[in-house]
């Protein structure tokens, strides 16, 4: 029996589990949840639990069929997503049709026909299931969407198809009606950090920080306390952060060159520095409603309760509502120096904190 990987969600499981052994097994199912909630790692255990041919009763099975799918080796199993390419990606005129060579931003047309539909209508060369997990599939165009319901309006004995997604809404209603649905909701920083503890008992890392910055995704909390420079990062912006502030303005608009300069060469770093300014005000939001234990950064929590004591509630939610809407206006290619600009003249002024 299959042993399954995926934590934190134990009644979804109990409810595959259920769904794996009916004889009404589902030839197509949806996966919805944030990044790093840990959809990958559920379909593939899914995968597991209908391929493997371990004995019933062991906890952590060993058979050639999930060490196979343990180690993205099986051949009946697939992940497909904006990087995957066709049997034949070459066309006649010598340029590739699909592949990071192409450097797409969608699901090509021709994986989902070669890969997907192709597979759908073979046997299983060597497991009971061919399964086919679409990542990116908020990628998929229009032509893809027909080739999906092709698939699943036909069904096919031993597929399945499971489609994996941030939001729900990212997907038509005529694929969703004919899926099965599990959602994996963020989990509570409590829960984080106790997988934590679990899963890492001999770190020394401070698990609660790390539980609230994963914002109730387990993937992300493994991240970070993984790759430790992350952390490092997080307490490098908010020392800048602190430094920035009851700066003459001249000085925060310099500030904002270099967060609009930067934006043009890595989009992620800026966005991780506009996370970490929407957590931090955050903090000083819970304690501006006695709710100190909620905070994030409690390593600078003294800077922080001196500012949550000058600046008004209302000045707090206007920060964090345009940090929030800055993310969404960057995304429509609009001139970054006046996000930022704007960004900062949103600073409180006339605070002065001194780290030392």
């Amino acid at each position: 029996m299959s042993s399954w990987q995926t934590l934190g969600y134990p009644e979804v499981i109990n409810s595959l589990k259920e769904v794996c052994k009916s004889d009404y097994f589902p030839n197509s199912i949806i996966i919805s949840g944030p990044e790093n909630s840990g959809k990958t790692t559920l379909a593939l255990d899914i995968s597991k639990e209908i391929n493997c041919k371990g004995e019933k009763g062991l906890n952590d099975c060993s058979c050639d069929q999930c060490k196979r799918i343990n180690s993205n080796n099986h051949p009946d199993v697939l992940i497909i997503n904006k990087e995957s390419v066709c049997s034949n990606p070459k066309k006649n005129d010598g340029r590739e049709c699909c592949g990071p060579t192409t450097k797409q931003t969608v699901i090509s047309i021709c994986v989902v026909r070669d890969l997907i539909l192709g597979k759908s209508q073979v046997k299983p060369f060597y497991g009971n299931h061919q399964v086919i997990i679409v990542k990116d599939s908020h990628l998929l165009r229009k032509e893809s969407i027909d080739q999906l319901l092709k698939i699943l309006e036909e069904g096919s004995p031993n597929f399945l198809l499971i489609i994996l997604v941030e939001s729900l809404d990212s997907l038509p209603l005529t694929i969703k009606s004919r899926c099965q649905t599990y959602k994996l909701f963020p989990l509570p920083s409590k829960n984080i950090e106790n997988l934590l503890e679990m899963t890492y008992p001999e770190k020394n890392e401070d698990l609660s920080t790390i539980a609230k910055l994963s914002q109730g995704c387990f993937g992300k909390a493994v991240d970070i306390i993984e790759n430790p420079i992350i952390l490092d990062y997080q307490n490098q912006t908010i020392e800048r952060i602190l430094s920035l502030l009851g700066k003459p303005l001249s000085k925060q608009l310099e500030y904002s060159q270099k967060l609009s300069g930067q934006y043009k060469k890595n989009k992620d770093s800026v966005i991780n520095e506009l996370d970490c300014w929407s957590n931090w005000c955050r903090d000083i939001l819970m304690i501006q409603t006695n709710q100190n234990h909620q905070i994030i950064y409690s390593k600078y929590l003294d800077e922080t309760k001196k500012i949550a004591s000058i600046i008004p509630i209302s000045k707090t939610l206007n920060l964090l509502n345009y940090i929030s809407s800055s993310k969404k206006t960057l995304n429509m290619n609009v001139n970054p120096l006046i996000i930022f600009d704007i960004f900062v003249k949103q600073i409180p002024k006339s605070i002065q904190i001194n780290l030392n």
